[in-house]
């Protein structure tokens, strides 16, 4: 069959070309259809039930509601494993369920239990929450937007920015640090003027929103029910909703009470590069592209910095800024393996037209494998880009042995059309068999399962996808190309000559060595429990720390501590980044009793973000009365802080 194709190519050679031409189209087509993301796309099946008890010390918050609920979840089925904290007033247990679990159907069972098993919780616990674990919920961007003038930067948030940014498809949730609600003060001196009384003016406002049948109407051969309805839509109708005084006089709200607009009560603060700024946080739909996100987003942004040159709009994290590094660094990688691959063959080979022949192969497989990574929906990440890397190197093993066997044929047979049929005849089973190989040994990795199943299977598809296509590369257009273009191999080169030395010193020392079998072996375990020690040594980790671009810093005080007090201490930090040349910018969010900064190296920094790490945590080992903790931060795990972590 290998040797059909051959022929068949052989003999088709307009046919090969037109397909060649139309891998291009449909690869460059793929190309630019794909997501681009960090790393493949992974479903968490957790779930975490949270619970607020009032009042509960940990101790008695773990006996009466987080061992209440872990009983209720252990007879679930598909539970995995079950991870709990108790704190003061809150409870929190994580459900991990098996891989391949519907999360759905789980979130059911586990409400339905839930809900029995409140009835033996405290009467001051509040009813448990079920939060799902969504990897795509986490923000890709955020914005931190501040004004350089007496402008309501909330304001021009909610109007000009929010609902922009609504309208488009591929944002799944608009986040905004803080917002606005209408307030009504009342006058205490006008009320006892009129007689009246919070209550009745609570009811009168009540009785504003409302929605009553009115009737039947005919339309024609059917009767429709018809209905009337009111709702203030502004401040003025608010302000002008009528009161009735208890001597039947009719005022208006506006007459005892102050209506207006209102900022929630601040129990948070954000700051960008030590400005006051309202946070919006963006996350992606789980269809969208992490980039395609981002550059819609930055589209927005610009239209409404345009509207009003007052307000000031900064990026203060993009998570699509780690992505394009990262592929683009693995890009680059590609294309030079690609190039350095070629110049190796020349220098082996002797002559441009052969390693241009076997470097056709590269790019030809390449684009034959992305449109199969496009038709099963992967995504360009560090994976799979990595994943292309490591088969441009195995991609051309073939190509060079069918060619190598060509030339040697074409020393027997003048004619290069019989000579490479001939060539590729002899090695077409070898290639083959060698292809297959390494196929089955990256077969288990394309068929894990979990976790890892889900980040390495792509991997494993993709390596398998891009031997296969440099096989059917090898046998049907190398031959073409070895005919077409008639290369000549030149044998007394430089290259072969030193080959030629190091065969002769192998050969040498080859035979000093089966003298000594014994030594040999000692030598051989020797070096196998060596290697058993070292990576016994080694770190371990699911994933490299790709994706990290920045240095996290989170500050924990005392629960309860009053939000300005931690400001006054978390400020020190704070402008010590800001004055830190290292550092290009930093966003601080403060929010309960934990501050968190996020510190974003300079271009020209000449430190690396495990350096950076080690100095603050040098820096700020002597800050007392509180925890701080100083690791490295980004993007990589979809968004989850990767780094070596130190507690102070």
């Amino acid at each position: 069959m290998i040797n059909s194709l051959t022929k068949l190519a052989l003999k088709r050679p307009v046919s090969a070309l037109l397909i060649v031409l139309a891998l291009v189209v449909f690869g460059i087509s793929s190309v630019l259809g794909f997501k681009l993301e960090l790393t493949p796309d992974m479903e968490m099946p957790m779930l975490f039930v949270m619970t607020v008890y009032q009042g509960g010390d940990p101790e008695t918050t773990e006996e009466l509601v987080t061992k209440v609920i872990e009983d209720t979840g252990k007879t679930l089925s598909g539970v995995d494993s079950i991870t709990s904290q108790s704190s003061a007033n809150f409870s929190m247990v994580m459900f991990t369920y098996d891989y391949g679990v519907d999360t759905s159907e789980a979130y059911s069972d586990l409400r339905s239990a839930l809900d029995t098993a409140s009835l033996q919780l405290p009467d001051d616990a509040q009813d448990p929450v079920i939060v799902e674990m969504n990897m795509n919920a986490m923000p890709v961007i955020t914005l931190s937007v501040t004004s350089t003038a007496d402008v309501d930067v909330l304001a021009f948030v909610e109007e000009e920015i929010e609902p922009e940014l609504d309208r488009i498809a591929d944002i799944a949730d608009v986040s905004v640090g803080e917002s606005q609600y209408i307030s009504i003060t009342l006058h205490k001196e006008k009320l006892q003027q009129y007689g009246m009384t919070m209550s009745n003016i609570a009811t009168y406002i009540s009785t504003t929103d409302f929605t009553i049948p009115v009737g039947t109407v005919e339309q024609g051969r059917q009767d429709i029910s018809t209905s009337a309805s009111s709702k203030p839509e502004t401040l003025m109708d608010l302000q002008n909703v009528p009161l009735i005084t208890n001597k039947g006089q009719v005022i208006r709200l506006s007459d005892v009470a102050t209506v207006s607009m209102a900022t929630s009560p601040n129990d948070s603060i954000s700051r960008y590069n030590g400005t006051e700024s309202i946070s919006v946080s963006i996350s992606k739909a789980q269809s969208a592209g992490t980039v395609d996100v981002s550059n819609a987003v930055k589209a927005v942004v610009a239209k409404a910095a345009a509207k009003n040159p007052a307000i000031q709009i900064d990026i203060s994290y993009d998570s699509a800024d780690s992505i394009i590094e990262s592929l683009s660094s693995v890009a680059e990688t590609l294309i030079l393996g690609v190039l350095f691959s070629m110049l190796v063959l020349f220098i082996f080979f002797g002559d441009f037209k052969a390693s241009l022949i076997v470097g056709s192969s590269m790019p030809i497989s390449l684009l034959a494998t992305l449109i199969f990574m496009s038709f099963a929906g992967f995504s360009l990440n560090v994976v799979t880009m990595g994943s292309l890397v490591i088969a441009i190197g195995m991609m051309v093993d073939s190509s060079i042995v069918v060619l190598e066997s060509c030339f040697r044929l074409k020393d027997r047979k003048p004619d290069f059309k019989e000579a490479a049929l001939e060539g590729t005849k002899v090695v077409a089973n070898s290639v083959t068999a060698s292809t297959i190989t390494t196929v089955v040994v990256y077969l288990p990795l394309a068929m894990m399962k979990g976790l890892s199943g889900q980040m390495f299977s792509q991997l494993g598809y993709t390596i398998i996808i891009a031997m296969l296509s440099s096989l059917v590369v090898a046998i049907t257009l190398i031959p073409i190309f070895f005919w077409k273009y008639k290369p000549k191999e030149k044998k007394n080169i430089l290259a072969n000559r030193i080959l030629a030395k190091v065969g002769n010193g192998y050969k040498w020392l080859l035979g000093k060595i089966m003298l000594k079998k014994k030594t040999v072996m000692l030598v051989s375990i020797g070096l196998l429990v060596l290697s058993f020690f070292l990576a016994g040594q080694l770190d371990s980790e699911l994933m490299s720390a790709t994706g990290i671009d920045s240095v996290s810093i989170t500050i924990s005080q005392r629960s309860g501590t009053r939000i300005e007090l931690i400001d006054e201490d978390v400020q020190k930090i704070e402008q010590m980044i800001i004055d830190d040349p290292h550092f290009e910018s930093c966003s601080l969010n403060i929010s309960g009793s934990e501050a968190s900064i996020s510190a974003y190296p300079a271009d020209d920094c000449g430190m690396s973000i495990s350096e950076l790490v080690d100095e603050y945590n040098q820096l700020l080992k002597d800050y007392t009365n509180m925890s701080i903790t100083v690791e490295a931060g980004g993007s990589g795990m979809s968004g989850m802080s990767v780094g070596s972590t130190t507690q102070i």
